[in-house]
């Protein structure tokens, strides 16, 4: 029996492949902790804004386009934020999209990011997404997408066969989830094989099975062998 428990002590110390960095996996810890203690809350569109944001690299343009405040947790560069809080959702699209049209003429790497918040697959969404799509823009939108049992919610992928734009769904309260899908859509647009919509879906709390953001890294950290040691 003494072998029997030396070998999973052993076993439970190795390190498990993760494609989060452990120091992503922190920087995640600490503003989703940040949030909860500042706002009071522990899920919702913040939560997307941050994984993604902390996914992207520090020079990569963000335009917040909705009222939630994620990106501003751990963005201090937002791009001409009071303009941008003012801005119809119209022209932040044109903001978010111009910044890419951009990054794509100057040949750099960059990747613009636009939290687009709640919002219906409207005719100004579907604007941007045409030039997206039509110039395989380096860009990521970001929209945030509230799913309650028992009442409609839009579903944004018909829009890939109408733009050619890829549409991703993902759980919006799962951070690690969001890291990697962002990260994916970002290494595409690096190399100019355009934009992506990114579908984050924010279950009802009501929900059977939805987790607290903050325990469910927590765990993901401590399975993985990243969770810090006192």
């Amino acid at each position: 029996m003494t072998s029997i428990r030396k070998s999973a002590s052993a076993d439970s110390k190795k390190e498990i492949f993760s494609l989060v960095p452990a120091s992503a996996q922190h920087k995640l810890f600490a503003a989703l902790q940040r949030l909860s203690t500042l706002n009071g809350s522990r899920t919702g569109a913040e939560v997307a804004e941050i994984a993604a944001c902390i996914a992207l690299r520090d020079s990569d343009p963000v335009v917040s386009a909705s009222a939630a405040q994620g990106a501003r947790f751990v963005r201090h560069n937002l791009l001409d934020a009071e303009s941008i809080r003012t801005a119809t959702t119209a022209g932040r699209f044109e903001l978010a999209t111009g910044l890419a049209v951009s990054a794509l003429a100057a040949d750099r790497e960059h990747v613009a990011l636009a939290c687009c918040g709640f919002l219906q697959p409207s005719e100004d969404l579907r604007r941007a997404l045409r030039v997206a799509g039509d110039h395989k823009l380096p860009i990521i939108y970001l929209v945030a997408n509230r799913f309650e049992r028992g009442k409609p919610h839009h579903d944004f992928r018909s829009l890939h066969a109408e733009f050619g734009v890829p549409v991703l769904t993902v759980d919006g309260n799962d951070p690690i989830a969001v890291f990697r899908v962002i990260t994916e859509a970002a290494h595409n647009a690096r190399f100019r094989r355009g934009a992506t919509l990114l579908d984050a879906m924010l279950f009802s709390s009501s929900r059977l099975g939805v987790q607290d953001p903050l325990a469910s890294l927590e765990a993901y950290m401590r399975r993985h062998n990243t969770w810090p040691q006192n």
